[in-house]
């Protein structure tokens, strides 16, 4: 599991290093799309691995899981360009959902929420940011992990992120109870299953390398060599 840590570690600092060098003559929106996404795999990554530093692994598998799904929207992005028009109703549908929330809410948190919002002049500005491509229709997580092929993926890596990053008693009791010959104890920080900390690390190191691949390919730049050579670490 330490192998897979320094691994991670060092990889994150060549990505780090290198997203200067990321460039090209004409970036469109979905090349500066693409750049975001792999920044993102980079913050992500790197909190993965600050965290796992210090036996912090409540928020792992929630970091994880938004690695995963970035990494699937940067696949999707980079063999379809159209996927953007996706990305975009993703986006406007929620925006329009936060909003109708906030105008509709009847507690304290809603009102109070909704008294610094200047609710027409946001829904005005969301229809103008509405462009024709997002009136596609919006894709579900399954549906955006098959268009990457990443089918097993979903059923299996993303349910149980998932399931390990909400609060349920399966969660609380392998965050916090360990067993002891008088009956239950109350842990903070338990160590986790060391197969489960070498997955979810390498993991995390998968992705953010692909990522690289990916979006160097996209911008049609020379990755530099600390960044390849940290794939050999």
């Amino acid at each position: 599991m330490s192998n897979r840590l320094t691994e991670l570690e060092s990889l994150h600092g060549a990505c780090v290093a290198a997203i200067p060098s990321l460039t090209a003559e004409n970036v469109d929106e979905r090349l500066f799309t693409l750049a975001m996404a792999f920044s993102s795999l980079i913050e992500l990554g790197g909190s993965v691995a600050l965290l796992a530093r210090h036996s912090h692994w409540t928020a792992v598998p929630s970091l994880v899981r938004t690695m995963l799904e970035t990494y699937v929207d940067l696949c999707n992005l980079s063999t379809d360009p159209a996927y953007l028009e996706f990305m975009n109703a993703r986006e406007s549908k929620d925006a329009r959902s936060l909003l109708s929330a906030i105008g509709n809410g009847e507690s304290e948190l809603t009102r109070a929420l909704a008294s610094q919002v200047d609710l027409d002049a946001a829904g005005a500005q969301l229809l103008m940011d509405t462009t024709e491509s997002s009136s596609k229709r919006t894709l579900s997580a399954k549906d955006r992990f098959t268009r990457a092929g990443l089918y097993d993926a979903y059923e299996i890596v993303y349910r149980l992120l998932s399931s390990d990053a909400h609060s349920n008693l399966t969660a609380l009791r392998s965050r916090h109870a360990e067993l002891r010959s008088d009956g239950m104890g109350l842990v903070l920080h338990l160590e986790r299953d060391e197969s489960q900390m070498a997955f979810m690390l390498g993991l995390s190191r998968e992705m953010l390398a692909e990522g690289a691949v990916i979006v160097y390919e996209a911008f049609e730049a020379e990755m530099p060599a600390p960044l390849s050579a940290s794939f050999k670490s």
